[in-house]
């Protein structure tokens, strides 16, 4: 009957030991690894939408000047509409915040 107790006592023992190592040597690093995956995906899909946002603001300013071909524009004008792009450019920004 000791050695039995003996045995019992030696297999809690490596039991416990075992959820101790397996808890901070294989769960803790994996988890932590899943969240900095989840993190980096994250961040790359609000950078692709800003800058798909941004693309888009872009293409309307580039689109702009075939629109008023042969018209001349004032210098306020220029500065109204450039304006206008920045304070869409800004709300991308908004939008999508980086970190």
């Amino acid at each position: 009957m000791n050695k039995l107790l003996k045995i019992a006592i030696i297999l809690a023992i490596l039991l416990a030991s075992f959820s101790v190592f397996y808890y901070f040597v294989i769960f803790i690093p994996h988890r932590e690894k899943g969240r900095q995956e989840i993190q980096t995906r994250e961040i790359n899909s609000g950078r692709i939408l800003l800058q798909g946002c941004l693309d888009e603001v872009n293409g309307r300013l580039a689109d702009l000047p075939d629109s008023l071909k042969g018209k001349s524009m004032s210098d306020e004008a220029v500065k109204l509409i450039l304006d206008m792009f920045q304070k869409q450019k800004d709300e991308c920004f908004r939008k999508y915040p980086q970190k």
